[in-house]
């Protein structure tokens, strides 16, 4: 992506930027969960359907080192609709004591860029391919997650 159409722009967000980080992550996520969550969108370089979960927004937010995380949350359905396929990672192994994630089958990694309030971003969107555990020969059917995001500045 290199022109400034393929760039995602967000001047304005409805999220109040004079409360402390806390506050601001707090309302973004309740704002994000009460527009987004469990609404599907396609992918336009896959193809793929992508669905926001209450949980995909909550790690999301809970990852957030930097406020304009909180500030992207607005232009979502955009970032997961525009960003580039990277790459598919098959699930890393549980950590000791814990249990696979059941029906994950693999991690997929998209990139968009995304100008936050004059700061130029690439946003990495992290997605869960999960199938939905029937045993039938022959049946596929992976289901996508939108589970967070990082922005790396430019």
């Amino acid at each position: 992506m290199t022109g400034n159409d393929d760039i995602i722009c967000v001047d304005e967000t409805p999220f109040d930027e004079n409360v402390p980080p806390k506050q601001l992550y707090k309302t973004a996520k309740k704002w994000a969960r009460e527009q987004f969550q469990g609404k599907t969108f396609e992918n336009k370089s896959t193809g793929r359907k992508i669905e926001i979960t209450g949980n995909g927004i909550k790690h999301a937010i809970a990852k957030a080192f930097n406020p304009d995380v909180a500030h992207s949350m607005a232009v979502l359905p955009e970032m997961i609709e525009r960003a580039e396929f990277i790459r598919e990672e098959p699930p890393k192994p549980p950590q000791e004591g814990k249990s696979p994630e059941q029906y994950l089958v693999a991690v997929e990694r998209y990139e968009t860029k995304v100008r936050i309030r004059g700061k130029l971003y690439t946003a990495e969107l992290i997605v869960k391919v999960k199938n939905d555990g029937s045993n039938e020969i022959g049946h596929v059917a992976d289901m996508r997650f939108y589970y967070h995001h990082n922005l790396h500045a430019k």
